[in-house]
Parts: C-alpha cells; structure tokens; sequence
C-alpha cells in the first residue's frame, strides 16, 4: 500500500468512516478536501489552541450556502462550458431511480410482513 493511500485510510479510519468499502480495489477514486480552517497547520499540530474557521459553524444553512457559492463560482463555472462535463451531468439524478456516479448501493431488506395480517 501507497504511503498516500495508507495516510487516507488512516484519515477515514479516524473519522469513522468505513475505509475498506471507501477505498475498495478496481474503481477508480477521487478523494477531494479542502481546508475550511485558515490556521490548519498550526491547529493540527498544537500550536494554535482554536480553529480560525473561514466559514462561521454557528450559522449552519448561511455557512452552507457561502460553501455551495464558492464551489460555484472557484469550480463548477469554468467546467459547465464543456459538453462533456454537461453530458456527464445529465447522467446523474437525485429522482428515483437514483443514478448519480457518488451512490452507495444499499443490500436490500427481506420484504417484510403487514402488521396484524393474520387479523382479517
């Protein structure tokens, strides 16, 4: 295993994520971050005491939106002008039946039966 790819692991191990599904052979994954915290080298490793957050976490739907518009404007702008990437899109929807690349395929439950069925 790659130094890079034990370092994500690790990282996905940390935040309780499941890594071995996340990080899981033969598909090709893109791991994207970005550093939401202005002093994030010092306050990683101590030196600062409180995170210098860019975006104010105590206004989570104002916070969310300002997110949402800087990835607009920083990179989803320049990359809409091409048919390529506008077909690709089009390929995704949130609508059942869900066909977005980022969806997780759930085991589907045993069908279960009607409560008080027997009480016809």
């Amino acid at each position: 295993m790659s130094p890079k790819l034990r370092k994500v692991r690790q990282a996905l191990d940390l935040l309780n994520l499941p890594s071995g599904m996340l990080l899981r052979h033969h598909r090709p994954r893109v791991v994207y971050a970005v550093s939401l915290i202005k002093n994030l080298d010092d306050y990683l490793i101590g030196a600062a005491k409180r995170p210098e957050y860019i975006v104010p976490v105590n206004e989570g739907v104002a916070a969310t939106a300002a997110i949402g518009a800087w990835w607009r404007e920083r990179w989803l702008r320049n990359r809409i002008i091409s048919d390529d990437v506008l077909d690709e899109i089009e390929r995704h929807t949130t609508v059942r039946p869900v066909t977005h690349g980022a969806r997780v395929p759930l085991q589907r439950a045993a069908p279960q039966q009607p409560m008080y069925s027997d009480l016809s």
